[in-house]
């Protein structure tokens, strides 16, 4: 599936006008309904290429068809590499709906923000595990890599760097690695979870 859609020029003025027939006197006010910032809603508005999922969500909110208002960027599907470790292996129940708005907010410091580290930080048994494993499965897709690690498993710190080497280099033997992809310094984009119960 593409990752980002455009409106299509010729249709600016059009969907623009959709705003305030669907009740909304600014770009603002959509962007504060639908969760997002203003600039997201603002760059597809002027036609800028936007998430696909956000662009879902506006055209929603406009009453507009996405296949009909916007150029699909057509690439290359990507495969994104994922190791969910342990995380599969619970299937107690989660409410997604109750964390909505948690998962919104860190999908926008990831994703719009590139926020390279974030702390999810809370009392044992607050679910924060199964809040990382709902995020990371909702934007793996924008990453080449996904890695989901516990501190609870019985693993040395050397098995655990031993385990992601293997995973971030195919399998490959790691001992023929030079020192410069041993210490992580590839350029793909990675999303790694590490939560401690």
């Amino acid at each position: 599936m593409p990752r980002s859609v455009q409106l299509k020029p010729e249709l600016k003025k059009s969907i623009k006008a959709l705003l305030p027939r669907n009740g909304f006197p600014s770009q603002q006010a959509l962007a504060e309904h639908l969760g997002l910032s203003r600039d997201v809603v603002s760059r597809f508005l002027n036609a800028k290429p936007v998430d696909r999922l956000n662009s879902e969500e506006i055209c929603s909110a406009l009453g507009c068809d996405l296949r009909e208002v916007t150029y699909i960027e057509e690439t290359q599907p990507k495969l994104t590499k994922i190791d969910w470790g342990e995380a599969t292996n619970n299937n107690s129940i989660f409410d997604v709906s109750t964390r909505t708005g948690q998962l919104e907010t860190l999908k926008k410091w990831i994703i719009e923000d590139k926020c390279r580290v974030i702390l999810i930080e809370g009392m044992k048994g607050m679910r924060k595990s199964h809040l990382s494993y709902q995020l990371a499965k909702q934007i793996y897709t924008n990453f080449d890599y996904v890695i989901l690690r516990s501190l609870d498993q019985d693993q040395s710190v050397d098995e655990l760097l031993t385990d992601l080497l293997y995973f971030l280099n195919d399998e490959e033997d790691i001992e023929g690695l030079d020192n410069k992809q041993k210490k992580g310094e590839q350029r793909s984009r990675k999303i790694y979870t590490q939560t401690n119960s």
